[in-house]
């Protein structure tokens, strides 16, 4: 492998110098790991001075893990980029929901036996009762959440999470949307809604993380497989999008790639920075 970043650059002309990660369906194969090859390449490029990051919907301890994986020292984005954190767990930024937004939110859904409720306050996740759906997330991020019944002394909260099945959550997404202007409702997957205080997206997470480490996005390759993944493709130097993604987000890709299972992100991230 060669060392070259010097000649490396993005359709805006700027020299490529980082690489950012969203990790479920990018980052991580379909067994929530990171490759043998991919931790190869993140450890070369690491080790010949290219920034890694990474900008996810997961909590702040589940970053800071992966980050560890692939020797990303951040700043990192968590909870879709409502927490900037560094790899040593120091907050950098938090963007809270207003106190009586979220309080309203958690009394709403946390007697409703129809889903799950899950509130995130800075490295906290609590829930008012274990769940089967609450399990599996637990064994996916690597670690249980806090469990109390009244849902008291959270706190701020940058994110509740409603798990339930696909239709509640498709009538979910236009109640909430409709009810409250100032939150933010997404679907990351047909079973979950993510409820975020307005402001917060992966490209001003991603951002703001970059200029900490005196980068700006532009200079930036960014990886994605979701809808909550366009901004930050958008904005970055150069994006690439997961052979699965929805159309809209590898519309603005410059390079699709195949799946998260068949290594080729990390074999084109290879050739991308000329590391072949």
């Amino acid at each position: 492998m060669t060392a070259s970043v010097v000649n490396l650059h993005s359709a805006s002309g700027h020299r490529l110098r980082g690489v950012v990660f969203d990790v479920d369906g990018t980052l991580l194969t379909s067994r929530h790991e990171v490759s043998p090859r991919m931790q190869a390449v993140c450890r070369v490029l690491a080790g010949q001075g290219v920034w890694l990051s990474i900008a996810s919907a997961r909590p702040p301890t589940s970053v800071q893990r992966i980050a560890q994986a692939i020797g990303a020292h951040g700043p990192l984005c968590a909870l879709n980029g409502a927490i900037i954190l560094r790899q040593d767990g120091t907050l950098e930024r938090r963007l809270s929901m207003p106190l009586e937004i979220a309080s309203a939110l958690i009394r709403r859904f946390m007697l409703d036996d129809r889903v799950s409720l899950n509130v995130y306050s800075g490295t906290e996740w609590t829930v008012p009762q274990m769940d089967g759906r609450i399990q599996a997330e637990a064994r996916i991020v690597g670690f249980e959440p806090k469990v109390s019944p009244n849902m008291d002394r959270i706190g701020s909260v940058e994110k509740i999470l409603i798990m339930t099945d696909e239709a509640l959550a498709a009538a979910l997404i236009q109640a909430l949307a409709a009810d409250d202007t100032a939150v933010v409702v997404a679907r990351s997957n047909p079973f979950y809604v993510e409820i975020t205080p307005v402001g917060v997206d992966k490209a001003l997470g991603v951002g703001e993380a970059a200029r900490l480490a005196g980068l700006s996005p532009g200079e930036l390759a960014v990886c994605g497989d979701g809808e909550n993944d366009i901004t930050m493709l958008t904005q970055a130097g150069y994006g690439i999008a997961m052979g699965h993604s929805p159309l809209r987000l590898r519309s603005v890709a410059q390079q699709v790639v195949g799946s998260n299972d068949d290594d080729s992100l990390p074999a084109a991230l290879e050739v991308l920075f000329n590391r072949v």
